[in-house]
């Protein structure tokens, strides 16, 4: 014992009360306080997120029951704070130690205090996924909907993390399920980008708003793959042409990052085959951006789906003219077979897809086109046929252009 054959006096210092706590000497933190220790000094060097608080606060983060109880049963306040430290509740309810948590509560600490940040017992303990706190201090009415100085509610932290016992807790218990935070975010929004299937059905189930909300949670769920909640927020019947600020639609994402499962969904669920990016200029469709980018699975889709293959971009190029540019042969074999028009001219050069392909000297398209049909004697605004093209501009390997030139006849 740290004060057993004292033979001179000395003043109670802080780390005296410290090392008792830590050494859980409840005799010997007793008779540091008759003798004159600080119990609610805050100059306490705690090692804890918040810097350094009181022996309450280290007694609290430790989960040592009996200290905190013989610490309140001496006067510590369980309403003072330390340097940048919590109330002890708060602090208490995100380190988990419920049976703490209980000291506090049957003292009657506040259980809706916030730290520096705006946060509460709740909050944090629901931040953290500690159910058993969560549930004892929503027992206590503690205030579920409390924001946070950045807009920001228990319920959106726990389903930003995941935690499906608490948000149930939760909304069983009233939580707000459409509160935004200061970046416009509700549960269901943070739940779809994370991918927590398991809370969006709860969510669902809650009745959250959809008008917005599911619309922007499936536009962020289809661009992070989440094919279950896509799922869900389909079965939901939020709307699947939904733009978002780029003017991308559920389907123009999927198709663009080849997410061939949500790309079946979407069609399944009558999303527009045919929808136009105007917003950024390009007038780009599902079609032409899986053909641009060589995603010949999802082609094989949308052409199954009845999506137009001449619709054209902005510069009247097609999914077809795509395809030849970037040497797709597959892709462009879909498409013919679709009835893709193989003669189509471009708006600014005038360039038809067999053009292109004789440009790029890609033999195995110009074969395709040519059994095709297509028009060897259209010209490009420069006045030059396909076989013109191939002759003048050396854009690859010889022997791959002179392919090109023996089969448009030269």
């Amino acid at each position: 014992m740290i004060l057993r054959n004292v033979r001179s006096f000395r003043v109670v210092s802080d780390d005296d009360l410290r090392t008792a706590v830590e050494r859980e000497a409840m005799d010997d933190l007793v008779l540091l306080i008759r003798l004159g220790g600080d119990v609610n000094s805050r100059a306490c060097l705690v090692n804890t997120p918040w810097g350094a608080g009181t022996v309450l606060h280290l007694a609290v983060k430790r989960a040592y029951v009996s200290a905190v109880k013989t610490l309140l049963g001496l006067g510590a306040s369980p309403e003072l704070r330390g340097h940048c430290q919590p109330y002890p509740l708060i602090a208490a309810a995100m380190y988990g130690h419920v049976d703490v948590v209980r000291v506090f509560l049957d003292k009657r600490a506040n259980v809706n205090h916030a730290d520096g940040s705006g946060a509460t017992s709740l909050f944090l303990a629901s931040t953290e996924g500690h159910l058993e706190v969560v549930n004892v201090l929503l027992d206590v009415q503690a205030d579920a909907n409390v924001a946070t100085l950045g807009g920001e509610v228990a319920l959106q932290r726990a389903s930003l993390r995941g935690h499906v016992g608490v948000v149930r807790a939760l909304i069983e218990r009233g939580a707000d399920v459409d509160i935004r935070n200061k970046r416009g975010e509700t549960a269901l929004t943070l739940a779809s980008r994370e991918g927590h299937a398991g809370v969006v059905s709860l969510l669902l189930a809650a009745k959250c708003s959809l008008h917005r909300d599911g619309q922007t949670a499936l536009l962020t769920a289809c661009a992070k793959r989440h094919t279950d909640i896509v799922r869900q927020l389909i079965n939901a019947k939020v709307n699947v042409n939904v733009q978002g600020s780029d003017g991308q639609t559920p389907l123009l994402t999927a198709c663009t990052k080849a997410y061939s499962d949500i790309v079946r969904l979407l069609i399944d669920a009558n999303a527009d085959t045919d929808f136009h990016n105007e917003t950024e200029g390009s007038g780009q469709t599902a079609l032409i951006t899986a053909a641009r980018k060589g995603h010949t699975d999802i082609v094989r889709l949308l052409v199954d789906a009845q999506a137009n293959v001449n619709i054209r971009d902005e510069i009247g190029w097609t999914a077809l003219m795509y395809a030849c540019r970037f040497g797709f042969v597959n892709i462009a074999r879909l498409l013919v077979d679709a009835k893709a028009n193989v003669d189509f001219q471009c708006h600014d050069r005038g360039m038809t897809a067999l053009m292109t392909a004789a440009l790029w000297s890609r033999v195995d398209i110009v074969r395709l086109l040519v059994e095709a049909g297509a028009d060897m004697d259209l010209k490009e605004k420069n006045g030059r046929t396909a076989l013109q093209v191939a002759r003048e501009i050396p854009n690859t390997e010889l022997q791959a252009r002179l392919q090109v030139v023996q089969l448009l006849g030269g």
